[in-house]
């Protein structure tokens, strides 16, 4: 297949085949890729041009919504909400208008943008005409009072001219028609102030309004007919009341066309929000439909090319693999030969390419495998002489060289026993080093215990110093509550006494001092109590002054005792100081001694070190000889095996 293709390809190098063949799948990858990507794009494209269309149905269903609140509640609110969503509305359109390149799609747009501008202009002019109604409707709540008012009066005049209870038939058709014309003022009012909404349609509100306007007229002119007969003062009356009729007949007419008009208006924003609504599901309609035609091409451009690149790959695949495989399998089977030890066997070389040079490069080692198979076979016979005379020297320098190994031995052996003795030396004045340090740390800790302790004895005499000035204060302050005592107890002397004498008064006095006798009898009760209790403060005070006395006995006592603790103290630490000043020398010697031991001991462990290290080198030449005789044993093996090995080459 594709002899023409294959044959161009023989002498091109694989790296151009591999490249062509994995640029192949990458062009159809990248083809793919963009294919899909195109699609994608257009899928995206679609959904946000529907996703803009719905954005737009619900803000038209919001519009509707929003217009039947102004319609039904005039509510400002609601008519601002218009306006803004009729803002969004006109945005999304020029959004989409710059995203539809369809032409019937972008007349419908033209289409709902002039719908849209129709809409604006009738919000406007319903705006304007809202605000006219409002101010007619004042007016004409303001002509109803008159017209009322007026009737009424007209009403009271009849009654007064009438005598109020007359039953003639001249006074009772002129109040009869001016009660039916006071009722109809109040429908024609209801009836036009109505909203149009609630009819069928403008048109049949504008009818029933003026229906109801004309039967008023019509009444008017019965009450008037019926006022001819009657006295000229109520007919002027109702001359006043017919003038009111008539302003407010004509605010009922005006009142009612502009309801009118508010009502069309209404309409006709109801019919172009309705042809929005249909515009906009058409337009969804017809970008459905693009979208899903859209998606099917792409779906069906995508298995092609994807087809197509199978194709081309599985077919590209076949090519370089054979124009790569096939040559290899040659190479690789003379490799086998040579494998083997048939060098007997050559390769033919045909291709310029990677695989060419390979079957070159077999057939050049073939050859010189071939010249080293030949001179293996002739060195190998001198190889094995040699090794045999290598072997005997190498036999009598290790018997010498067992010998020096035995005497290093017997010096090492005497320097490891004289090491030993320095090390132990050494480890004995160490040891007294640290037995001198630890009763130097020692007597240290105990001079500092020691003035640790004359510290605190002496801040203990000052305690005691400032118990015994305390103790003196508090005798000092408790001989003054004796004195306060003696006071108090003259006191209750004195108030007993004077107690007893109002005793007597009272007795003396009789009934009458019956009453003061009780409290002068509770008062030297009192006394007497006030008495006793000085008493037993005054024992307690005594008490209190003889422990104060004997406590600064024994404060005094301890305050020598702690003096001369102190002293003691004193002396004990300038014994630890030549103590730590004696153990300070013994440590400075034992350290000379051990520093001494250990550079002996250092010295003796270098020269131990030293014939070790003669001693190992002995051993390692010993041990090399071994080697080198064993290697030319191995030598002498290798060159047999060698002969054998190149028995087997075909050359």
């Amino acid at each position: 297949m594709f002899p023409w293709f294959t044959h161009a390809l023989i002498n091109r190098s694989v790296r151009f085949k591999l490249s062509l063949g994995f640029g192949l799948v990458l062009l159809l990858t990248l083809v793919i890729t963009a294919t899909g990507w195109y699609a994608l794009r257009h899928t995206i494209e679609h959904s946000q041009q529907l996703s803009i269309i719905a954005r737009l149905s619900h803000i038209t269903q919001d519009m509707r919504a929003d217009r039947m609140t102004f319609r039904v509640l005039n509510d400002m609110h609601s008519r601002d909400n218009v306006r803004r969503q009729l803002s969004e509305i006109d945005q999304y359109l020029g959004a989409l208008r710059e995203r539809i390149e369809e032409p019937v799609y972008r007349d419908l747009l033209e289409k709902q943008h002039a719908s849209l501008v129709a809409f604006q202009n009738a919000l406007d002019d319903l705006s304007q005409t809202v605000d006219v109604r409002e101010r007619l409707r004042v007016r004409l709540f303001a002509g109803l009072e008159q017209a009322q008012l007026a009737v009424a009066t007209t009403q009271a005049s009849v009654l007064v001219a009438s005598g109020i209870f007359a039953t003639g038939a001249q006074w009772r058709e002129p109040i009869e028609g001016l009660e039916q014309l006071r009722q109809q003022i109040d429908h024609s009012h209801h009836r036009v102030e109505a909203p149009a909404y609630t009819f069928a349609s403008p048109q049949s509100y504008a009818e029933q309004a003026l229906q109801a306007i004309e039967r008023f007229d019509e009444i008017l002119r019965q009450v008037r007919q019926h006022f001819a007969s009657l006295p000229s003062t109520v007919s002027d009356d109702l001359s006043a009341t017919v003038g009111a009729l008539t302003t407010y007949r004509a605010s009922l007419m005006q009142f009612r066309d502009v309801q009118t008009q508010t009502a069309t208006l209404h309409n006709r924003m109801e019919i172009l929000g309705k042809a929005l609504l249909d515009g906009i599901d058409a337009l969804s309609l017809g970008q459905t439909e693009k979208r899903d035609r859209d998606t099917r091409h792409s779906n069906r451009v995508l298995v092609g090319v994807a087809a197509l690149a199978l194709v081309i790959g599985a077919l590209s695949a076949w090519i370089i693999s054979t124009q790569i495989l096939v040559p290899l399998k040659r190479s690789l089977k003379v490799a086998e030969y040579m494998a083997a030890g048939d060098l007997s066997r050559d390769i033919r070389v045909e291709r310029g390419d990677e695989m060419g040079q390979l079957q070159q490069a077999l057939h050049g080692m073939n050859q010189g495998l071939r010249n080293l198979v030949g001179g293996i076979g002739q060195g190998t016979a001198r190889v094995a002489e040699a090794a045999h005379q290598l072997s005997g020297s190498t036999e009598q320098t290790n018997t010498r060289i067992g010998r020096q190994r035995d005497e290093i031995d017997q010096i090492a052996t005497a320097m490891k026993q004289m090491a030993a003795t320095t090390r132990e030396v050494a480890q004995h004045a160490e040891a007294a080093s640290q037995a001198a340090s630890q009763a130097e740390q020692q007597a240290q800790e105990g001079d500092w215990a020691v003035a640790e302790t004359i510290v605190h004895i002496e801040q203990l005499e000052q305690e005691m110093r400032q118990c015994t000035e305390a103790m003196g204060s508090l005798k000092q302050q408790s001989e003054k509550i004796g004195g306060v005592l003696d006071v108090i107890k003259s006191v209750s002397l004195q108030t007993n006494l004077l107690a007893l004498n109002a005793t007597i008064e009272a007795a003396l006095a009789g009934e009458a001092g019956r009453g003061f006798a009780v409290v002068a009898d509770e008062v030297r009760s009192l006394a007497q109590r006030t008495q006793d209790s000085t008493e037993e403060i005054e024992s307690l005070v005594s008490a209190l002054q003889n422990g104060t006395q004997q406590v600064a006995q024994r404060l005094d006592k301890s305050r020598g005792l702690t003096r001369t603790s102190v002293e003691s103290s004193r002396h004990s630490g300038s014994k630890l100081e030549g103590i730590s000043q004696s153990v300070s020398q013994i440590l400075g010697m034992n350290e000379q001694i051990a520093a001494a031991g250990e550079q002996q001991r250092v010295v003796a462990e270098q020269i131990s070190r030293n014939v070790l290290h003669v001693r190992d080198i002995s051993q390692q030449t010993a041990s090399t000889c071994e080697q080198t005789t064993a290697a030319s044993l191995q030598l002498s093996q290798l060159g047999v095996q060698l002969q054998h090995l190149v028995e087997r080459f075909k050359v």
